[in-house]
């Protein structure tokens, strides 16, 4: 999310990491996840943290919109952060990667 973006205002980016989240199925109902208890944000230093919120911005069974809040902490003095989703569509987890800009 872009810092005053209205999207960033609604993820409250100056408290929380935020990731806005977008999944989208042809079959079985996204609305039983429960994306607070799947999900989990980790540094190469292996320091995890849950998230605090999902704020969703849509209901369907097949298209799941919505901010996944975290504390912040685990972005200070990291190389790359991973959001991780745990037990999703038959997956063990499915990771997504961030590298973090360093300033030398």
């Amino acid at each position: 999310m872009v810092a005053g973006s209205p999207e960033a205002s609604s993820a409250q980016i100056d408290r929380f990491l935020a990731f806005q989240v977008v999944i989208d199925t042809h079959s079985g109902d996204l609305g039983r996840y429960n994306w607070t208890k799947l999900s989990v944000l980790r540094n190469e230093k292996g320091i995890e943290a849950a998230p605090v919120a999902w704020q969703s911005e849509s209901e369907g069974a097949h298209h799941q919109e919505g901010i996944l809040k975290f504390p912040k902490g685990a972005e200070q003095d990291s190389r790359y952060l991973e959001l991780a989703i745990k037990d999703f569509g038959g997956i063990r987890e499915r990771v997504l990667r961030w590298e973090m800009g360093r300033s030398s």
